[in-house]
């Protein structure tokens, strides 16, 4: 009788949570993702949300001026934006057009 109780205590603390298993994978995989991330964490000191979107929407004008060859309005084709509106951002940004239309690399 002692034996049958004790098999059945280990079987109800084996079993109590079955998702116990799960959680330690999933908590495994956090960690893990944490680390490959710790490189990329901001410094929020030093990060200004504005000035990256500055800059990224300024590499993707070039970008775009880049693969239309200096044609403005092939790039807002590219950019599906208006070719007003990409005429006052290469403004605001101060892009020189005339340098990727030398450029045919």
């Amino acid at each position: 009788m002692e034996l049958a109780a004790h098999t059945a205590s280990h079987q109800h603390r084996r079993f109590r949570d079955p998702y116990k298993r799960i959680r330690k994978e999933i908590q495994k995989l956090l960690i893990d993702a944490d680390k490959q991330l710790a490189p990329l964490r901001i410094d929020p000191e030093k990060f200004d949300f504005w000035v990256a979107v500055n800059e990224h929407e300024r590499s993707l004008i070039e970008e775009a001026l880049r693969a239309a060859r200096g044609n403005q309005k092939k790039a807002a084709v590219l950019l599906s934006i208006a070719e007003s509106t990409l005429s006052c951002k290469i403004r605001a940004f101060e892009i020189d057009v005339e340098k990727f239309k030398r450029d045919r690399s």
